[in-house]
């Protein structure tokens, strides 16, 4: 079952981080006759049972919308979804509010401090619903840093090698307001093609989490075009482009 999977991946989350819990663990060394090896097993089995008990008495209404289990699957309108579903993500997260004053401790609003979309064929799971249960400014920042981890460790790959594999088939792919094509390099939607940037000219992109945009690089200039980041998949250009077109030397 899919929601086993998802707690079996959260419980081996929470044994990286040495947590464990005591009551489960001697339960599970009792069942094994005192075989550590074998009790291992045991607690991951036990504490996915007490888990999945948990989660079948709880009323759908009470469980946050975007609710991660580990690295396997996000919580949408009552289903599991798992991460390979995924076809865009949508990144955008402004801290400035917290780099220049004081920390805020009241509620945040989404609006102006934090944005995570997961589209799948069927589905939109915004993460910034979570503000609905009073979430202050502190855990938005670590909720947005956890978020950002998975998605660069888990769906930004797998998405870039799907759009490197249709750039390299000869195919012209469009993306956040640009248009890449292997031979022709990258050109500006917005701007009616008429910006060009030769795939020779190209130095480098990155993402800025802090400004919410990604950079592109020429030559003759430190910047090329500022995409943001709240445009969907506009955070897999910088793995793309790096990978497929030339470095400077």
């Amino acid at each position: 079952m899919l929601i086993d999977e998802a707690f079996c991946a959260f419980v081996l989350g929470e044994l990286k981080q040495g947590e464990i819990f005591s009551l489960t663990w001697a339960l599970a060394l009792a069942e094994a006759g005192g075989n550590e090896r074998q009790a291992q097993a045991i607690y991951v089995k036990l504490r996915v049972a007490e888990l999945r008990r948990r989660w079948e008495a709880t009323p759908l209404s009470k469980i946050p919308e975007g609710l991660a289990f580990g690295q396997a699957a996000v919580f949408h309108k009552g289903m599991l979804i798992p991460f390979n579903e995924i076809v865009s993500v949508t990144l955008y997260s402004n801290f400035t509010q917290w780099q220049t004053g004081a920390r805020m401790s009241d509620t945040v609003t989404t609006s102006r401090s934090f944005l995570f979309r997961l589209t799948t064929q069927y589905h939109v799971i915004e993460f910034s619903k979570l503000c609905l249960f009073a979430i202050n400014a502190e855990d938005y920042e670590t909720l947005f840093r956890e978020f950002s981890r998975i998605a660069d460790e888990r769906i930004i790959p797998r998405l870039a090698q799907q759009y490197m594999q249709r750039l390299k088939s000869g195919e012209t792919v469009s993306v956040a307001g640009i248009e890449i094509d292997l031979h022709d390099g990258i050109r500006s939607k917005t701007l009616g093609f008429r910006t060009h940037l030769p795939r020779a000219q190209f130095t480098g992109c990155e993402r800025d989490y802090f400004s919410s945009e990604v950079h592109i690089h020429k030559t003759d200039r430190p910047r090329w075009k500022a995409l943001s980041c709240k445009e969907p998949n506009a955070v897999v250009i910088p793995p793309v482009l790096n990978a497929l077109f030339p470095k400077p030397k």
